[in-house]
């Protein structure tokens, strides 16, 4: 693994989502929201039944769709119950910054919940967002070992390029994750590849 040229100073990673809107309390869509972010299944599983059409609303504040708050939060039995409703049978749920549920489950380091939608939404395995990473590279960002493993079981491309050739294994690097860099190195990472610059 080489690098040529300057490397970027690698800028502080956001540890909190943007707030979720809130309009009113008799807002039905803003109630789903609560009862996500506060993990109430009873209350999800009552309003998308009544009000199914807000089953993959979004967040006007930050693009966020019912399972990009249950991914990002953990919340594995909501998650169970909104994709067994139908919330991304058709296409992927993307934020305003192209996220899929998963880079945010793969950011918070949600086991459970990444090993379920890295089964059952594969498709959104390699998807990059508006940064080129995919969220086997947030994983390496962020230094969660346990989501690398899980998103390479699964079949995630362990060599996908972003900006500039970077990969995993270089952003792994970039933040000085050690056990990240380890498992994908024995998962096959390509350690001879170049990078003109570690784009983060």
């Amino acid at each position: 693994m080489t690098t040529t040229g300057p490397m970027l100073i690698l800028p502080p990673i956001p540890d909190s989502p943007p707030p979720p809107s809130t309009r009113t309390v008799n807002d039905p869509a803003a109630r789903l929201r609560w009862a996500i972010v506060n993990d109430n299944l009873s209350l999800v599983t009552r309003i998308v039944r009544r009000y199914p059409d807000l089953l993959q609303q979004r967040d006007p504040a930050n693009g966020w769709t019912s399972l990009h708050y249950a991914g990002y939060y953990g919340h594995y039995l909501i998650c169970v119950f909104l994709i067994n409703q139908g919330h991304d049978k058709d296409e992927i749920s993307l934020d305003f910054d192209r996220n899929t549920p998963l880079h945010l489950a793969a950011q918070k380091n949600q086991e459970q919940t990444v090993h379920y939608l890295a089964q059952h939404i594969r498709r959104c395995l390699d998807w990059r967002n508006d940064q080129m990473e995919s969220a086997l590279m947030v994983a390496a960002k962020m230094g969660h070992q346990p989501c690398i493993t899980l998103l390479l079981d699964f079949g995630a491309n362990v060599d996908l390029p972003g900006p500039s050739g970077n990969r995993a294994i270089h952003i792994a690097a970039a933040y000085g994750h050690i056990k990240a860099i380890r498992t994908l190195v024995d998962r096959g990472a390509d350690t001879a590849a170049n990078v003109t610059r570690v784009y983060i």
